[in-house]
């Protein structure tokens, strides 16, 4: 591994453990209490159809997003590690490039960085695919939950078993619980 390879790698981990010192746990620790605390209160002051309902409408899209970002991940591993081969034939051609091999060699230098740079494009290609298909439909999903809460907050004040007054808390609770789990998932 070469020593700019390397310095690159480390640097990404501290600020890779700096962002997750600073930003994950306590936001963690935050959001969680209040998903806990909203959805306590949604189950005391809102009938628990429309309970139920709100936690599916917002556990479903973060099940969604959570399998989303382990895809990512995926792909953004496998980028690094190509990355990682690129540098590393990159630094054997800057080195031998005042010797006699890479003459011999420059032919097999060349073919094999273009096959890691062509696999690089490759893989970003189908990480950008891949989120530009999900991520919208997610979103979509989160919307039709949404509108399905609207829906059956109407049902239940229609047929009174709910006030006003509960529908507005709902709602005021359910968006602040969409929001919690939201950013518990982006953490």
């Amino acid at each position: 591994q070469s020593a700019g390879e390397f310095f690159t790698k480390f640097n990404s981990d501290i600020s890779q453990a700096q962002r997750f010192f600073a930003d994950f746990l306590p936001g963690v620790g935050r959001e969680l209490i209040t998903a806990v605390a909203v959805t306590g209160i949604l189950f005391d002051f809102c009938p628990a159809s429309l309970t139920f309902a709100a936690l599916g409408s917002v556990a479903l899209p973060a099940i969604l997003v959570t399998v989303l970002n382990q895809i990512m991940g995926f792909y953004a591993r496998a980028q690094r590690d190509t990355w990682s081969e690129i540098q590393r034939v990159f630094d054997e051609t800057i080195q031998g490039i005042d010797t006699v091999k890479i003459l011999a060699a420059e032919g097999r230098q060349a073919a094999h960085f273009q096959k890691h740079t062509s696999w690089l494009e490759k893989l970003s290609i189908r990480a950008g695919a891949v989120l530009s298909v999900f991520s919208p439909g997610i979103e979509l999903l989160s919307q039709l939950g949404g509108l399905g809460l609207v829906a059956l907050a109407y049902y239940l004040i229609a047929r009174g078993k709910m006030g006003l007054e509960p529908f507005l808390l709902f709602f005021f609770y359910a968006t602040l619980l969409q929001m919690s789990v939201s950013q518990l998932t982006r953490l």
